[in-house]
């Protein structure tokens, strides 16, 4: 596995992968926190969420371009596991259903993504996944209240132009399916709220941003080991996109093959 920066941004680990462009011809556009169905050339569906920003989505894909918008932080994710209310159990396509599957029985699941930021892009690219204890505590509203049962969300940050202001105040520094990361963790959110754990890469480039064939088992398994996360959470949700301050970025290829949970909805 190697780290390529400069013009081609972050590439992890090796094989074939053949990216996307941005959106083009006459896209679907939504903002604020509206949400759609997208889906991917092997009929993979996910539900995109704009979260905050305005997104143009192309037709008939998941590839989608968010502009930031407003004054906030915007996080515009294709994500498996959450529907449009952001509540997990839903698999955006009505002859499928996800189940929240308990860690050990997720299967492989491998991801390979293409993303592509603008010149002046403040925020991040990656992974945003959702652990609970409880599969039942299955939406955003009570994973991240008192309500839940000691949520965990681990973000796995692929680029973000301000990584060595995470990598200096990092509790750990470790080396997961042949790459380093920076890890930092914090308690966040009202009430009894969660636990979020960051995966920083030491990658700040603006541009395309690749990932290939990264297994995300093994960053379920540093979290148990590392007492940030209970053995037996269920995962609720996977969500990959884009968190934006300032500029633009764009998904232009998302793979994720490997995952079980997915049942034939009654």
């Amino acid at each position: 596995m190697a780290i390529i920066t400069g013009v081609t941004g972050i590439i992890l680990s090796t094989g074939v992968f053949a990216s996307a462009s941005v959106v083009r011809g006459s896209p679907v556009v939504i903002s604020s926190n509206d949400s759609t169905c997208v889906t991917t050339s092997g009929e993979q569906h996910f539900m995109l969420h704009a979260g905050g920003a305005i997104a143009s989505i192309q037709k008939g894909t998941y590839k989608f371009t968010a502009v930031h918008h407003g004054s906030r932080f915007n996080g515009t994710y294709a994500t498996i596991g959450f529907e449009s209310g952001l509540n997990s159990g839903y698999y955006c396509n009505a002859n499928h259903v996800w189940n929240p599957v308990k860690i050990g029985k997720q299967g492989h699941p491998v991801l390979s993504a293409h993303y592509k930021t603008s010149s002046n892009f403040a925020g991040d690219t990656g992974l945003d996944m959702w652990f609970e204890p409880i599969r039942s505590d299955s939406s955003y509203t009570v994973m991240t209240t008192d309500v839940g049962n000691s949520s965990v969300e681990a973000m796995i940050w692929f680029s973000r132009p301000d990584w060595k202001a995470w990598a200096a105040q990092a509790i750990a520094h470790v080396r997961i399916d042949d790459q380093w990361w920076f890890i930092d963790a914090a308690h966040v959110g009202h009430g009894k709220g969660w636990t979020r754990v960051f995966f920083v890469a030491p990658n700040g480039h603006r541009g395309n941003v690749t990932v290939k064939h990264l297994a995300l088992s093994p960053f379920m398994t540093y979290l148990m080991n590392a007492h940030l996360m209970p053995h037996g959470d269920f995962i609720e949700g996977i969500d990959n996109g884009v968190e934006i301050r300032r500029g633009s970025a764009s998904l232009c290829g998302y793979t994720l093959n490997g995952l079980k949970g997915f049942a034939n909805a009654r």
